[in-house]
Order: C-alpha cells, then structure tokens, then sequence
C-alpha cells in the first residue's frame, strides 16, 4: 500500500512538474491603437494658476507655448508660461517627460524668473516640481492623418515650489504648493 501510494504521489509531482514546465501565464499589454512613432506637436496652452493658499499668484490667468516629441507611449515636453504673480509678471520655463495611455500622465520640473519686482514675499526665482494629468481628444484630422492633428487637452499640474530664501519668508513658508489647470490646444504630426 505504502508503495502504491508512493509510486502515485511520484505520478503525480512529476505530471505537475511537466505540466507547470509547458505552461505559463501571458498578459497581453497591446494597444489597439495607433501610436506616435517620432511625431511633434506644437501648441497653445491657457489656463490659470494659484499657489495653496493663494498669497502670490492668487489665481492668475496664464498663457504658454508648447513643443513636443512623441514615440510610441513616451513623450518629452518643452514649454514656455506666463503669468502675473504679485505686481509684475513672471516668465517660466517648463520640461517633463510624459507617458501616455488614454490619459497623458508625466513629471517635471519648472523654473521660473520675475520680469520686475513682485512685491514683498514674491522670491524673483521659483522653482517647482511638477505632475501632470491631462487627456488628449483629437478633434480634427487634417488631410486624412497625412497632415496631422489638432488634439484639444484639458490638463492639471499640480506642484511643489521650492521658494528659496528671502528676508520676510519663514522656514515653513519655503515650499508651497503651486498648481497649474489649463486647456492646451496642439497640431501634431501623428494622423491618430
């Protein structure tokens, strides 16, 4: 009995064995969709920002320039923003990389300079880091996908602003969050 049961449970790994070598489990990550393969885009972006609790920018209208390289599921992103900050205006410069799957999901860095004096509590450079949420819906194809797209993008860019040092600024006031939500209207080379 001890060697029938032995000889079965033998059987039995040794199926299983042979069994689990030949199978295993596969996911299917495809997407059913054309993607950008060395594509631009280039575009406008308004929107407004405001800082967490609305001192500096106070809710600020901002305008933007947009360029962009995208290949496959990844992009990188240059740009260029404005907006009044305090008593003067500051100008920014903005890079991210993106990912991209039904919605356009990336992280970044953005500088940006004062044109004049900001007034007290405004620091003349700011640094932030960036998130960026946005979802891209092609509303034109120009000359059947041959000419391109225009995509309308409704987004969010939530951030940090590191601040810097500057007389009348506390150590807890350094870092502050500082948001961006916008609409970004862009042609580009991808025929979607």
């Amino acid at each position: 009995m001890r060697r029938a049961a032995a000889l079965g449970l033998r059987v039995a790994v040794g199926v299983a064995v042979a069994g689990a070598g030949s199978a295993r489990a596969e996911v299917d990550w495809s997407v059913d969709m054309a993607l950008p393969d060395r594509d631009f885009a280039f575009g406008l972006t308004g929107g407004v920002v405001f800082d967490e609790d609305r001192r500096d920018a106070a809710t600020s209208g901002m305008l933007g320039l947009d360029a962009s390289y995208l290949d496959g599921l990844f992009g990188a992103h240059l740009g260029v923003r404005a907006h009044r900050e305090g008593f003067d205006w500051r100008v920014a410069g903005l890079a991210e990389v993106t990912w991209w799957y039904l919605l356009l999901l990336g992280t970044g860095v953005q500088v940006g300079q004062m044109l004049g004096d900001g007034g007290p509590g405004v620091p003349d450079t700011a640094v932030a880091l960036t998130l960026l949420v946005g979802a891209p819906f092609p509303i034109a194809t120009l000359d059947e996908g041959r000419g391109g797209s225009l995509v309308l993008m409704p987004y969010g860019r939530p951030g940090l602003r590191f601040r810097g040092e500057r007389p009348g600024l506390d150590r807890d006031d350094r870092v502050r969050g500082f948001h961006e939500v916008g609409v970004s209207l862009r042609w580009t080379s991808f025929g979607w």
